[in-house]
């Protein structure tokens, strides 16, 4: 024999139920151990879990997974399944059960052996079990679902089974290649070097572009603070306005006179207001006018304050 099991006695010498349950429990091992040393994980493919179409319910897309003992759990696209815990928050489980059957083959006391058939059942619970296949993390309120987290641990080959060299490219599709970065570097050579030289000067040229625009914006800023705003930023010995406030302007609207902000001293806006194509905007605050937008679009952005019951303020 090449597995772990029982020593097979001498013909006319008897086998009793605790030997055989022995030698079947042991070849079980042998074949679970097999693949638990290759593969980690309960989810092989599928158990994508999303709401329901009903109110209170969850689809389930079709699922190939194995337990934490190595018992196959297989089922197609489960829809509109109704959540058993309302008003919850719940784990949602694949567990494996046997689906036992009789074998129709009775003997004279009217016994039958039973036969047993690898099935499930899906469970929404406060907490799972050891052996349960977690698929997703949900919330029931009220009938509306919502899917907390997906729970899913993929079955994947473990890495630490991989030997050095036992991936390479005749393995690989032919759009994956694996090699080193020294070979990749020195394949570029002649018009093809000088091509991505060029690729990476443009990249170059543009992210100096923006940090200069980026830098432009901080200085405008901070000139408007220091030189425009005497109650934001004031020197030594100066009382800012005990009616003091902040407010921001963050929309996509056509021309518009903001006059849901205060119209007092004090009173600071930020602003970003965005537009589509049109016959042009235009944008004020209490009538101050405070920029616009052209007919191709775009944002307007900057700074309003009103300070000695004027308006002022800076496009940035």
């Amino acid at each position: 024999m090449k597995l772990s099991g029982i020593e097979w006695p001498w013909n006319g010498k008897p086998i009793y139920q605790t030997d055989f349950l022995f030698e079947h429990s042991s070849f079980a091992s042998e074949l679970i151990n097999r693949f638990t040393d290759i593969f980690s994980g309960n989810v092989f493919v599928g158990g994508a879990v999303t709401p329901g179409t009903t109110p209170g319910s969850v689809n389930i897309s079709s699922l190939i997974g194995y337990d934490g003992e190595g018992r196959r759990i297989q089922f197609s696209n489960i829809n509109n399944l109704q959540i058993s815990r309302p008003e919850a928050d719940s784990v949602v489980v694949a567990r494996h059960r046997f689906q036992e059957t009789s074998s129709g083959n009775f003997d004279s006391t009217g016994y039958a052996i039973n036969y047993r058939n690898n099935s499930f059942e899906i469970l929404f619970l406060g907490s799972a079990e050891p052996n349960d296949i977690l698929l997703a993390e949900i919330r029931n309120i009220s009938g509306t679902v919502t899917i907390l987290s997906d729970l899913r641990n993929w079955r994947r080959m473990n890495a630490d089974k991989l030997s050095p060299n036992s991936i390479f490219n005749g393995l690989l599709a032919p759009n994956i290649k694996i090699g080193s970065l020294d070979d990749l570097i020195a394949s570029f050579v002649g018009g093809a070097r000088i091509s991505i030289t060029n690729a990476l000067n443009v990249l170059m040229a543009k992210l100096e572009t923006e940090v200069e625009s980026l830098t432009s914006s901080i200085t405008a800023i901070n000139q408007f603070i220091t030189n425009n705003l005497p109650n934001l930023y004031a020197p030594k010995m100066h009382t800012h306005p005990t009616s003091q406030s902040a407010f921001v302007i963050d929309e996509w609207v056509d021309s518009t006179n903001f006059t849901h902000i205060p119209d007092v001293d004090g009173t600071i806006v930020l602003y970003k207001i965005s537009a589509g194509i049109s016959f042009g905007n235009t944008y004020s605050i209490h009538g101050h006018v405070i920029g616009g937008i052209p007919p191709v679009g775009g944002s307007l952005s900057g700074i309003a304050v009103k300070s000695g019951g004027v308006w002022r303020s800076q496009v940035i």
